[in-house]
This record gives C-alpha cells, structure tokens and sequence, in this order.
C-alpha cells in the first residue's frame, strides 16, 4: 500500500516537474549633490527662496553634528562618499587543509567579484599569449593589429563557474544544511490559511523531498535537463537542505517565502546569460561617461559550483602565498577589478554621454516580430545553429507568435498569506529575489535608487530609449525622488527597444560598479546587482487575462524590489476617448488599428495610451539625482491617469507634503509637534478631509508659509530620519523646483543641464550608498563575524554527528520514510 501511495505521490510530482520544465525555458530563459562640477555648481544653478539659503542648511548641520559623534550609522549615511572597506580576509579554513571547511562561504560581494576579476584577468594574459603565438605563425603586413594592441574583447573571456550563492545570500538554508533533521515539503511548507484564499498550494506541486529524487531521476518521463538538475542534488547530499523548491509555490507566510526563493536560486535557477559590468568613468574634459563590460557566462550544469569549490580560490591563494608563504591572504575587490580594467582595456566596452533630448519616432512603436523571427529562424538554418541569447529570443517569439499556445503568467511576486503583516506588499517584490518586506520604507531607499540608478545607466550606455512613467513620473513631478511610499519603479519603452532589451540582455546579471580608476572619486565602489528578466510574450500586444501586462523586469537581486518594464505598441486596442477629434473621430476606419496608426496613438498591455505628440520630445532630467527622461506632455498623462487631484493635492494617506522642505512628511507627527509647539500655526488637528481641504485642493495654498528657518530647524529636530533625507536631497529637491517653473512657464530647461557644448554641467550625483553597502553600515556587520557565524554552525553540526554517529545520509532516508508511513504522508 506504501508502495501504490508513493507512486501516486511520484506521478504527480513528475506531471507538476514536466510542465514546470516545459515553462523553464522561457521563465529562466548628502553630502553635497555632487562634489565637483564643470562650470559650475548645482548650488550656483539654483535660484534659492529667501528662507532655503546656506544659514537654514548651517543650521540644520549644526543640529546633526553631535547626532553624528553618537551614530555612526547616521554619519555614514550623511557621508555618500563613505565607503566599506573593499579588503577582506580570507578564512583560514580557505588556506589551511588541516582547518574544517564548512563547504558553505557566507555571502560578501567583495569575495566574489575580487575572485571573479583575478580569475578574468588570469584569462586575458592567457589570450594575449595565445594571440602572440598565433600572430609570429602568420604572415601578416606590418600594419595590421594584433589582439594584444587592440586590447582582448571582453567577449573573449568566460565566467567559468555561477552559482548563485555567491551572488545573493543564500543563508537561509544554513539551519536546515546543517541539520540531520529529515526535513520534507510536508512537514515544514504546508499552510493553514485562516479561510479558502487564492494561490494556496500543496507542496508537492512546487517542492521535492530528497528521498523523491531516485525515483524522479530514474523515470524514462523525466526531461534531460531536469533529470541532471536532480541528479546533481542527489551527488551532493553534505550540501543539502533535504527539500528542494523547483517552481512558484503560491501565497505562504513570510518566513517561507525567504526559504523558498533561497532554495529555488540554490538548486534550480539557471546562471545568466551573461554578467554585465556597468561603470563610469571621467574623461580628459572632466565628463562622468557610461561604460559596459560584458562577459559571457559558462552554462555548464556541472560547472555550477560555489567558488570556495573550485579552482579559482585555490589559484588565488597560491598567487598570493607565492610570494610571502606565511602572511594572512587577503582580496580586494576594486583593486582586482582595476587590474582587469587595466588588462582589458576598452575593447568591446561602450561610451556614451547624455542627449539633452531625444526625438522618438513612429516605426519604433510598430512591432515587426514576425519580420524578427523569420530572419533569425533563416539564420538558424544557414549558420546552424544561433547564439545563447539569440536562441533564447527566437525561441520567445516562436512561441509567443503561436496562435495555439496559450499564454500563462510569467512573472510570480511574493505573495504572502492575508493573515501577514503588509502581506500585501509581498505583490511588489520578486519571489525568487524576495527579502523581506521592507521595515517603513526606509530600506527600500537605497535598493530604489540603485535600481533606478543602474536601469538608466545601462539603457544610457547602450543607447535604449526609455522615460519614466505611472506613479514613478508623478513622485518626479512632486520633488524629483521617489515617494517615500513606493516599492517599485515604472518606465517604459518602444517596442523596439523592448526587441533589442529581449535580444542583448535578457537572463543578464547586470553589477553596477560605481566609478573606475584608482581614484574612486565621488562614491567609489559599488556593489549594486541586477536580474534583467523579459517576459515570453513580446508579440501580443492586446491585453489578453491580463496577466502580462509586465513586459520585462529589472530586478534588485538583493531584495527582490524591481521596475516594471512596458512597451508602447501600436495594436488593435481601442484608444482612449480624450484623443477623439474631428481629425481623429471614433469610427470610420477599417480598424482599431488603423485608426491608432492614422493617430499616432499606442498602448502597453495594461491600455495606458499615449499619442507620438505626448511622448515628443523626450526631455532629459534628473531623477532621484540620475539623468532621466520625461515625456513632453508629462502634466496631460499624468492628469489623464491619476486625474487633477494627482497634480495638486499634497495629502496621500498618512503622508502630507511639505512645500518647504519638498518632502513628504508624516502627518500624525506633524500635527502632534505642532499642537504642543506652534499653536498659533494655522495647521488643524483631526480629520484629514475637513482640516486640509484648502491644502488638499490647491498645490500653491502652504499654511507654514509663515514659520520662520527656527521653527522649521525645531521642528526636522524632532523627526532625525526627516532631517536626515532633507540634507541629503535638499539641493536635487531644489533644483526640481526651478527646473519645474521653467518647464510650466514653457521654458526651456537644457541650459539648467547641459554646457553650450551639450556636455551635463555636473557630475553624476549619487545620493545615496547601494543597499548592500548600506545594509553592511546599518547592521554593523563584518565578514569575519559573518564568517565565524557560518564555521560555528558548521562546527557544532559536525560534533553532533560525531556524538550521534547514527546520521548517516541511508538512516536519514530510512528515518524519513518511517515518519512518512506513521504520518501516512505518502
């Protein structure tokens, strides 16, 4: 009877893996402003009011000074030119073979990306001896290049092993690694929502338990792929957390979510295509430029080993300790990657700068998929076969060209169960990336600004066209950042340029480095990386169930926070009333089509409109301190979308914006300071409708227009994290303001950005840490703590087993079969 149940369990696990597999091969398919500038200051551009000049930011420094001798943590942040030591020891057990070696390297950015840097530059002396020899057994003319004088394309080089543990923490799994519990799907993931809720599933359609494994790899039904992924599992039993999650496991609790995301990116996410490396660099003219490295990834299933598991450390040590053979070793990160940079040279990389504004036309909005896909299947058929991401694009459009595949939902967010707190925020976060959800907003900070940061520095560099959209162009509108409130970003595309994301970037790894050269100017390194992900179904353009309306995204791999990528199109859809015209009316042409072709109208797949005149031309900005585009028409779209109210009313839920200081402020503790300091301020208490309806309804009307810079310096005095984000974006806040009364009088702005030589006036101002490096300040954390903490936990577990020797991997088993017959599980 055991038997029957277990085959039962079997065939819906290889029915629920076979469908899960056919999906894997799409699915994984301030400081100051700036410091320096050229011409001129951001502070010289700005045309201060009366009570926003230097004393009333003397003040306030005044106020932080003593706050910063007590936190450190605040004067970090303050300090966007502070940096985390790029330096790291290495661990003992790394060096010494007699040490215990727990397998199992806790995440540090920096020993990844000095161990990867060390090991490509290794790869480029390599190429350039291959390339002498190559060169003295040819005859060619004096005046031709060799490899070595033109610098070695990045192209050239490979990452020989991926695995995402050192990309991402992963140490969720640890307690469940070092463990002899027989843990199972069953036991640990089951949930009992308090009602009947959605997306609630049985473990066993997205986990599968260790003693499953034999079974699954040894049935003929298995696909290959898979049939290795499993079989690589079962060759490692030291390294397993007894449950494997291959698939999107439904709504759960919060603390499963993590577990689940951390064992998918550990057993079954596939490496990306390729790692691109994105850094900026300052020219003879003193011009911060935009620069891509791109590096091929190794997709080899048995090359996805951790890198404390393979050659690529054991060579570093022997480097290192060839020429001093007893000191401690240590890998630095930014030194590595200089050496690379130095190597490399800059073959195959891209320099751009910045438009300060950019033309769209019609045909980038006409989708030529089918066009596309033939070229590339007659490019198959005479080369033989395609590169990866060729591949991966074509495959897409095949099948998304399908009129006989339905479609199904690509992105999966971490929904939690309804019973969580905020459990509704989980739908903001990837699910395989997911972190938690943020703590007040206040983390979500860095890992915004880096995303937004790095999405236009790629599209810079590699010249795609994008501008921000929804709610992400209206916090722009407000004071140029994001609402304290946000957990994503919005930008869209043409439709072309979502084929040439699809085409060069997607599966891509994306690491945002900060800014090359010894020097590190501005704030230096950074460890910012980013999942570029397109959806399968670029060739529908109609909204279907509505469960694509997301046509990439880009994701932070730190938190899982990520943008929303969507593509204008022309299509079928029928356009918004407000663009009926007499030039334009509502019927009268063979199609909808047509009808939005003759307009110039286009849609993304969640039916938000927009016409070629709206969109013309895009004008260069700044937000969140980053270069960015904005559509022309920018007030008609958002009015279209979030009506007037959107543009005027400066109360959002618990938020009340405070034209002075041009942030969002929390309303209770607003009101509460004021009732018991400025009574005589004419801020009413209690209902929000009835007390700010004239504040509410009219964006000009300011019932503090009356304090005075000392009661404004009391008042950020008793909110320190307000304080804090006014200093530092006071300056980018600033400038919004003048740049927005240029542009609402009909003014040009490019002389507020741009020289006469069409160069940016300024640097490119970061005004806050990546979040890995902010996490590292806030939690006072250290690698060699880190480190400790992962060799105790290993340590402990081997004594345990020395002292109960009876866990052997075969009693494990034994033992997990026997509960499952007594809880009948099977």
């Amino acid at each position: 009877m055991i038997v029957s149940r277990r085959h039962r369990r079997v065939s819906v696990l290889l029915l629920v893996l076979g469908l899960c597999t056919i999906g894997m091969l799409f699915t994984e398919t301030g400081q100051d402003f700036v410091d320096k500038v050229v011409g001129t200051s951001v502070s010289d551009m700005i045309d201060y009011d009366s009570h926003s000049g230097g004393s009333f930011i003397d003040k306030l420094n005044a106020v932080v000074e003593p706050l910063k001798e007590k936190d450190t943590f605040l004067k970090y942040m303050l300090d966007v030119k502070a940096q985390i030591d790029t330096k790291i020891k290495l661990p003992k057990y790394l060096i010494d073979e007699k040490d215990q070696s727990p397998r199992i390297q806790t995440f540090d950015p920096r020993f990844t990306l000095g161990l990867l840097f060390h090991d490509l530059s290794r790869q480029i002396g390599t190429s350039k001896r291959e390339s002498r020899e190559e060169q003295e057994t040819t005859n060619n003319n004096d005046d031709t290049e060799t490899k070595e004088e033109a610098g070695i394309s990045s192209y050239d080089l490979n990452v020989k092993y991926f695995h995402w543990a050192d990309w991402r923490d992963l140490s969720r799994l640890d307690q469940y690694i070092f463990s002899d519990e027989p843990f199972r799907c069953d036991d640990i993931f089951k949930v009992f929502p308090a009602k009947k809720e959605q997306e609630v599933y049985n473990p066993v359609s997205y986990c599968i338990n260790d003693d499953d494994l034999e079974y699954v790899i040894k049935d003929k039904h298995t696909d290959a792929k898979l049939k290795a992924k499993l079989q690589r599992i079962a060759d490692n039993p030291q390294s397993s957390s007894k449950f494997h999650i291959f698939q999107y496991s439904g709504r759960t609790t919060q603390d499963r979510r993590l577990v689940h995301g951390n064992s998918y990116l550990n057993d079954f996410m596939d490496p990306p295509q390729k790692i691109l490396f994105l850094i900026q660099n300052t020219d003879d003219d003193n011009q911060v430029k935009s620069r891509g490295i791109i590096v091929n990834v190794n997709q080899d299933l048995k090359n996805r080993e951790r890198l404390i598991n393979t050659p690529i450390i054991e060579d570093y040590i022997n480097e290192v300790r060839s020429i001093d053979p007893d000191k401690d070793v240590f890998i630095d990160a930014k030194e590595q990657f200089n050496k690379f940079n130095t190597k490399l040279g800059k073959s195959n990389s891209k320099d751009t700068s910045v438009n300060p504004s950019i033309e769209l036309t019609s045909d980038l909005f006409e989708d030529d998929s089918k066009n596309i896909l033939a070229g590339l299947n007659k490019q198959k058929k005479e080369l033989g076969s395609l590169s990866a991401s060729d591949e991966l694009y074509r495959a897409s459009l095949e099948f998304s060209s399908n009129p006989d595949t339905d479609s199904f939902k690509y992105f999966s967010e971490a929904k939690l169960l309804r019973k969580e707190k905020n459990w509704a925020f989980g739908a903001h976060y990837d699910w395989r990336f997911f972190n938690g959800v943020s703590n007040g907003g206040e983390t979500m900070k860095p890992s915004l600004f880096g995303l937004i940061k790095a999405w236009l520095q790629l599209t810079q560099t590699y010249e795609i066209k994008t501008w921000i959209a929804h709610g992400s162009l209206l916090s722009w509108y407000w004071n140029g950042i994001s609402f304290p409130w946000d957990f994503d970003i919005d930008v869209q595309v043409p439709i072309a340029d979502l084929h040439k994301i699809s085409q060069m970037f997607n599966q891509s790894l994306i690491v945002d480095l900060g800014e090359e050269g010894e020097s590190y100017s501005g704030t230096g390194v950074r460890y910012g990386r980013y999942f570029l992900d397109c959806g399968t179904f670029i060739s529908r353009r109609d909204r279907g169930k509505g469960e694509n309306n997301i046509d990439a995204r880009f994701i932070d791999v730190d938190t899982g926070a990520y943008i929303d990528i969507t593509a204008l199109a022309l299509s079928e859809t029928k356009a918004s009333s407000r663009y009926v015209t007499k030039d334009l009316p509502e019927s009268g042409f063979p199609s909808e089509y047509e009808r939005n072709k003759q307009g110039q109208l286009y849609n993304c797949r969640n039916n938000h409109f927009s016409s070629l005149s709206e969109l013309n031309p895009l004008r260069l900005t700044l937000h969140d301190g980053v270069p960015a585009y904005i559509v022309n028409n920018y007030e008609n779209i958002l009015i279209a979308e979030y009506r007037k109210k959107g543009i005027v009313e400066k109360i959002f839920k618990t938020k009340v914006f405070l034209q002075k200081i041009g942030l969002y402020a929390d309303l209770k503790k607003l009101q509460s300071w004021t009732k018991s300091h400025q009574p005589d301020v004419p801020i009413p208490q209690g209902s929000i409708d009835a007390g700010f309806r004239n504040y509410r309804s009219e964006r000009n009307f300011d019932p503090f227009r009356k304090w005075s810079d000392d009661h404004w310096v009391e008042y950020l005095k008793s909110d320190t994290d307000l304080l804090m984000e006014y200093l530092m974006t006071h300056e980018l806040t600033e400038f919004h303001r003048q740049e927005l009364k240029q542009l609402e009088s009909g003014k040009s702005t490019e002389a507020m950005l741009v020289d006469n030589e069409g160069n940016l006036k300024f640097k490119y101002p970061e005004i806050r840490h990546d979040y890995w490096s902010y996490m590292e300040a806030k939690e006072h954390s250290t690698f060699d703590v880190r480190v400790s903490s992962t060799l105790n936990k290993y340590k402990e577990w081997k004594s345990q087993q020395e002292e109960h020797p009876k866990s052997s991997l075969d009693q494990i088993l034994a033992k997990a079969k026997e509960m499952a017959e007594e809880k009948k599980i099977l």
